[in-house]
């Protein structure tokens, strides 16, 4: 569980075992078991993608797709990047044999050589007009 803020679901279940004078209760096991998020983000870098596949859209906070942040994930067949991302760093996407699409918005300045290593699949990649940087040729 990282920094901040949590939100915590606390059950009560009355056993029946005393039904006299005032309620009251302890703990003395805590199980937690916290909900698997489909992105590893610290800093504005996603650094790892842990979700289904299929059209995976990336948060907004996202600044930098990290080394081998989608290694190996051959169910994902598209990914929408958010307008403030810069970089996609080493083997991002390397080994994402099903990525059919990706567009590159106008914010991004560095793609790294291997960022799309072995996407097999990768039909469409278009870059956004406004992109000073990178251009489909």
């Amino acid at each position: 569980l990282g920094a901040g803020n949590h939100t915590l679901k606390w059950n009560y279940h009355k056993d029946g075992s005393v039904n006299v004078g005032n309620d009251a209760g302890y703990v003395d096991q805590v199980t937690w078991t916290p909900e698997q998020s489909d992105f590893v983000i610290s800093g504005g870098v996603l650094t790892k993608y842990n979700g289904p596949g299929g059209a995976v859209t990336i948060p907004s906070g996202v600044t930098t797709i990290g080394n081998l942040a989608f290694e190996g994930c051959s169910t994902v067949t598209s990914v929408a990047l958010p307008s403030a991302l810069t970089k996609i760093d080493n083997a991002a996407f390397s080994g994402c044999s099903g990525l059919r699409s990706i567009s590159i918005p106008a914010s991004v300045t560095y793609i790294a050589d291997n960022a799309f290593n072995h996407c097999s699949g990768l039909v469409s990649l278009s870059v956004a007009a406004g992109n000073q940087n990178y251009k489909v040729v």
